[in-house]
């Protein structure tokens, strides 16, 4: 399967098709790509087989700039705020001290990977600024083992690290391997979510979707704020699902793709200005034509034609 990057300069990244996941889990990442329920679902897709307990994604775009905090989500009762927090201060500080970036920096490549790094072994002992980063990032966080999957894309490096629970064991060689065939599937979801997620000091206001032309259809308006790179998000969805043989509506289309990004029915009426009992017509008619049955298997049809 192939998923691919909306980051620029990105190529893009190849999930081996021998990996499996739980339909609906991933169904949940898709729904929940450009919000800040991100990170959570993510690990609900990693942790079965891992033990994972946070994750948080960083993107680097090269010297002279900060790290942007992507996502920080953890499963520790209390510790999302507290992880957020720490994200925002390693973004504007202390990532200049972390020795896991400092490497990661300087063999991160084009190809997809994970890393395994004692970070014990990569403090020095006579570096005090590199003590009190582990000293506030490990050792008072109770950090156990962690995963660093990474990525450079032309000039941007992303890179996403995983940590087990506090206090338990290191990762098992199956859950390295594991996570190494992962690793192009994790790394090109974040950046879909870099891509989505608007920058920290951009203005961060909404728009209403401007008219879309569509070959064959009258013009359509959106009537509430959306965010701009997810109406085009939509706008991509819409349009590929009418060019499928299967002949959906405008309409069809439209709620289909509503779907797909993670709108509930009520959601969707309110968008277009119709009735629930219509969103769920033209929701009925539309999987008929498609040949499905579900919104897991709606979400399979539109990553089998890499569509999100």
């Amino acid at each position: 399967m192939l998923v691919k990057s909306r980051i620029a300069g990105a190529q893009p990244l190849r999930m081996p098709v021998a990996v499996a996941f739980d339909p609906e889990r991933v169904a949940n990442l898709v729904a929940a790509v450009g919000t800040p329920d991100f990170g959570t679902n993510l690990l609900e897709v990693i942790d079965p087989d891992v033990e994972a307990a946070h994750c948080v994604a960083f993107q680097f775009e090269g010297e002279g700039s900060f790290p942007r905090c992507v996502f920080s989500s953890s499963r520790v009762p209390g510790f999302n705020s507290f992880g957020d927090k720490l994200a925002e201060e390693y973004s504007t500080e202390f990532f200049k001290f972390d020795p896991v970036f400092q490497e990661l920096n300087k063999t991160s490549s084009s190809v997809p990977s994970v890393n395994f790094f004692d970070i014990r072994r990569l403090v020095s002992s006579r570096n005090t600024n590199q003590s009190a980063y582990v000293e506030k990032f490990y050792r008072l966080t109770e950090k156990s083992d962690q995963a660093d999957f990474n990525v450079r894309m032309g000039d941007r490096m992303l890179w996403v690290s995983l940590y087990k629970y506090p206090g338990s064991k290191e990762f098992s060689n199956a859950m390295r391997e594991r996570l190494k065939t992962l690793s192009p599937f994790v790394l090109s979801s974040a950046a879909r979510q870099a891509d989505l997620q608007p920058h920290r000091g951009d203005n961060e206001t909404v728009s209403a979707v401007a008219r879309e032309s569509v070959p064959g259809d009258d013009a359509q308006e959106m009537p509430v704020l959306w965010d701009e790179s997810r109406a085009r998000l939509l706008a991509k969805i819409r349009f590929a699902l009418l060019r499928d043989a299967v002949g959906l509506s405008y309409r069809e289309a439209d709620v289909c793709a509503q779907i797909v990004l993670g709108f509930t029915a009520l959601g969707i009426s309110l968008n277009l200005d119709i009735s629930i009992n219509t969103v769920a017509t033209h929701r009925k008619r539309a999987y008929a034509k498609l040949g499905i049955s579900s919104q897991t298997e709606l979400f399979s049809v539109c990553l089998r034609n890499h569509l999100i």
